[in-house]
């Protein structure tokens, strides 16, 4: 996938935007759907940071049920975006493949190599 610099131009982004079914502004959608931490285009943090923060202070203290029931419906519309802005990128076929062969391996299952080599148990999202 492209880098979040890649896809903030402005031909990019009308592109995008006409894709885009999404409620959040085309050119911090264009910028979440490469990166969901990336900051907005104004420098704020992105919902996913903040949605992380929560979700942290939901472990540290017991949990109101009201709260966790909030954190739990705007981790759904966070989704929901993110899922609605990665359907209006361009195909990723036309990105070329990642190198592989055996000096090359693709960086995700080397590092799952490297964990399952060293003992330590992994929990790898691909």
């Amino acid at each position: 996938m492209s880098r979040v610099s890649e896809v903030a131009d402005d031909d990019a982004v009308a592109r995008f935007a006409g894709r885009y079914a999404g409620t959040l502004d085309p050119r911090n959608a264009v910028r979440w759907a490469v990166d969901p931490f990336a900051p907005a285009m104004d420098g704020s943090p992105s919902p996913a940071v903040l949605l992380e923060e929560r979700r942290r202070a939901l472990y540290r203290t017991r949990a109101d049920a009201d709260e966790v029931a909030r954190f739990t419906a705007d981790l759904d519309a966070w989704q929901r975006e993110l899922s609605l802005a990665r359907d209006a990128l361009p195909d990723r076929e036309a990105e070329p493949a990642p190198p592989t062969g055996p000096d090359r391996l693709p960086r995700r299952p080397r590092l799952a190599a490297v964990a399952v080599a060293i003992g330590v148990p992994a929990v790898v999202a691909i």
